[in-house]
């Protein structure tokens, strides 16, 4: 049951990682300053847009300001330099929220480990 358990683990993993690489540009990798500053701005944001969401009031703000760090600091691990200049071009994340969205799966997933939920 436990070589079971571990291969499933493996392949949601695997599930998940593969296509934030599909995703990620080859680029420059972001400074720290860089990164700092998008996970900076983009907590607030996150946490304003899972408190509208109708589970929300079921979760515990530490934990919805946990996932928020979360999704943000995976987000950059992932982000380029030119993914940040492409807002600026485009005046829009759209190009981001792939790489967010699996980055706020993973953090889902770390968080239910957390709860004492088997993902």
């Amino acid at each position: 049951m436990k070589i079971i358990n571990n291969v499933r683990n493996i392949a949601i993993s695997l599930v998940l990682i593969i296509p934030v690489i599909s995703f990620a540009d080859v680029g420059t990798a972001l400074s720290e300053k860089d990164r700092n500053e998008f996970i900076r701005q983009g907590i607030p944001s996150c946490i304003n847009g899972q408190k509208k969401q109708p589970i929300a009031k079921f979760i515990d703000q530490s934990d919805i300001e946990y996932y928020c760090k979360c999704t943000m600091t995976r987000s950059t691990d992932f982000i380029t330099l030119e993914d940040l200049g492409k807002i600026f071009q485009s005046k829009s994340f759209d190009h981001l929220k792939p790489i967010i969205e699996i980055s706020g799966a993973y953090c889902t997933k770390v968080l239910m480990k957390k709860w004492g939920i088997d993902p």
